[in-house]
């Protein structure tokens, strides 16, 4: 990890645990940037083939981007529009009702759905 950033990378806590714990093994030789570039991308292809896999055994994946200062970068919502099951289980919310407005739509669809073995 590169050296001076302990703040902003102990900030940070991926299923990976804290970026800080380096459990990605990334070089340690790498600027601030571009070792946090490193895990980012690190990051979305573990998320990208988590994600595929699911889908492939399946099951439904919604996804939901809350954007409401705009700073969702394009990189994520493309993420998360693939990772999705299909352009209908990706939304972008952007205010605090459209968020529970989707959440009452999904949890409408989940309840007509019946359960086999």
């Amino acid at each position: 990890m590169p050296s001076g950033y302990v703040n902003d990378y102990d900030t940070d806590f991926t299923a990976y645990k804290r970026l800080l714990d380096n459990t990605m093994n990334l070089s340690t030789s790498l600027s601030h940037q571009q070792w946090k570039s490193n895990a980012n991308a690190y990051l979305n292809t573990k998320m990208s083939q988590m994600c595929q896999i699911i889908k492939q055994n399946g099951a439904t994946i919604y996804t939901i981007l809350f954007n409401h200062d705009g700073s969702v970068s394009s990189d994520t919502k493309t993420l998360f529009q693939n990772c999705a099951s299909s352009p209908q289980h990706y939304v972008l919310d952007v205010t605090d009702a459209d968020l529970q407005a989707t959440f009452s739509k999904i949890g409408g669809q989940l309840a007509s759905l019946r359960l086999s073995q």
